[in-house]
C-alpha cells in the first residue's frame, strides 16, 4: 500500500493457516482458507474462498474471493501522525479453462482489485507439439477505473517457446 511506511530492519514472517477443501477431481469442488500472522512490525489476516465447476473434460469454470486486513503501526516521526497503518484489500477472480485436445489448452482469467479499481485480464494458450516441447501465447490487459468507466491502460503480448532437442 503506497501510504504505509515500513521501518528498515530484519523481519521474521510467521504465518498460521487453517484451510478446508473438497476433492478437486469432482464435478463441483471448493474450499476456504483463513490465515493470520506477522507482517513487518504489524499483522496480516486474510480469508479466501473458492469454487470450481468442471462442466466437462474440456471445460472448467472457477471463481475465488480473497480479503486481506493489514495493520502496520505508523510512527509520528514519519509524518503519519493522523493516519494508522491499517488497510484492507479485496480481490475477486474468475477463470475459464478449456482443452481443445490433450496437446492444446488454455485459459482466460480475470481479477478485480476492488480498492484500486483495477481489472486484470489474462488469456493464455499452451500447445505441446511433441513431448518435452511447449509453445505459449499470453495476452495480459490492465483496465483501470476512471470516474465510472473502466479504461484499457496496458496490454502485453508474450510468447515462449521451449523445444526439446535430442542429440
Amino acid at each position: 500500500h503506497d501510504s504505509i511506511f515500513v521501518n528498515p530492519a530484519t523481519y521474521w514472517y510467521s504465518r498460521y493457516v487453517v484451510s478446508f477443501s473438497t476433492f478437486g477431481g469432482r464435478e463441483v469442488s471448493g474450499g476456504a482458507q483463513c490465515a493470520w500472522g506477522e507482517l513487518y512490525d504489524g499483522t496480516n489476516t486474510s480469508a479466501r474462498v473458492w469454487a470450481t465447476w468442471r462442466a466437462s473434460k474440456h471445460l472448467s469454470v472457477s471463481a475465488d474471493f480473497k480479503r486481506d486486513d493489514v495493520d502496520i503501526p505508523q510512527e509520528p516521526a514519519y509524518g503519519n501522525r493522523d493516519r494508522d497503518g491499517g488497510f484492507s484489500r479485496q480481490r475477486a477472480g474468475a477463470r475459464v479453462s478449456f482443452a481443445f485436445s490433450p496437446d492444446m489448452f488454455g485459459s482466460v482469467y480475470s481479477q478485480w482489485d476492488v480498492e484500486r479499481g483495477k481489472v486484470l485480464l489474462n488469456f493464455r494458450v499452451n500447445w505441446i507439439p511433441n513431448p518435452g516441447s511447449d509453445v505459449y501465447l499470453v495476452l495480459n490487459q490492465l483496465w483501470e477505473k476512471e470516474s465510472a468507466v473502466y479504461l484499457l491502460t496496458d496490454t502485453t503480448i508474450a510468447t515462449k517457446i521451449v523445444w526439446r532437442f535430442e542429440v
